[in-house]
């Protein structure tokens, strides 16, 4: 990944994130097909899980970005998406996880009692945050892919998804199927083929998820979150996409109290 930092432009590159066969039903009733369970927003719609536990990250400043719930309490995100030009770090009461969110309504709303940054690690490497929740969410959350996975020296390479709230349909979560995910366990970027809007910045690679075949319904059950997406490359190799991957963010949460990571 040498060279990325200056090169990197945060996620608004080209392309458009598309609800495609992971999705289904008309657009303004989009739901993971073949999903056990369902958490409803506050109009009674149905998001079914894994997409309940992706939401916006808000911020009183304004924008929003997208974050993951990884255990009832901690939503992961960009670091770049609670920090601002002029007033730095943003405080955590500025801050709000609205879980689940479509047109309006959320299945739950987090109260953001601390932000968790990694220390000394310059971006992009240490472009990632943890938001410690006031109260833990009613919702299931997404875990990341287990300890040791993938074993140390060796890569993780295969078809992802990339879901964000892009600001070409920032009132949906859109869906970016056929992702290439390019990573190596000790490597503190990963690459990945996912094209975002802005505002997708800090959405899931989801890896795991089985798509629908010849009329079955899509296997969400073993659907784990590989790495974090934070921007793209302006230059050098392809892809571009860079991710922070899950093995970084489970080494951070090693270092936290009271933030183990779920299985």
């Amino acid at each position: 990944m040498a060279g990325l930092v200056g090169l990197l432009a945060l996620a608004g590159a080209g392309g458009v994130a598309l609800v495609g066969g992971l999705l289904s039903g008309p657009e303004d009733d989009a739901v993971a097909r073949g999903a056990p369970e369902a958490a409803a927003t506050g109009r009674g719609q149905a998001v079914s899980w894994p997409w309940v536990a992706i939401g916006r990250v808000l911020r009183n400043t304004g924008g929003h970005c997208t974050g993951t719930l990884i255990a009832p309490d901690l939503v992961l995100t960009a670091a770049h998406c609670v920090s601002n030009e002029t007033l730095g770090d943003l405080p955590p009461d500025s801050v709000t996880f609205a879980a689940g969110y479509r047109a309006g309504s959320q299945a739950a709303l987090g109260r953001v009692a601390a932000i968790l940054r990694p220390d000394g690690v310059a971006p992009p490497a240490g472009d990632y945050a943890l938001l410690r929740l006031v109260d833990p969410l009613d919702v299931r959350p997404l875990p990341m892919l287990p300890e040791g996975t993938p074993p140390k020296g060796r890569g993780l390479h295969g078809w992802a998804v990339m879901a964000g709230y892009g600001e070409d349909r920032p009132r949906r979560l859109s869906v970016r199927e056929r992702c290439m995910v390019l990573g190596v366990a000790n490597a503190p970027l990963w690459r990945h083929t996912c094209a975002g809007a802005k505002g997708s910045s800090g959405g899931p690679i989801v890896w795991g998820l089985v798509p629908p075949r010849d009329g079955a319904p899509a296997g969400v059950e073993r659907a784990r979150v590989a790495g974090m997406s934070i921007g793209y490359a302006e230059d050098g190799p392809s892809p571009r996409g860079v991710m922070v991957p899950a093995p970084v963010i489970r080494d951070f949460m090693a270092t936290l109290d009271g933030a183990a990571p779920i299985d």
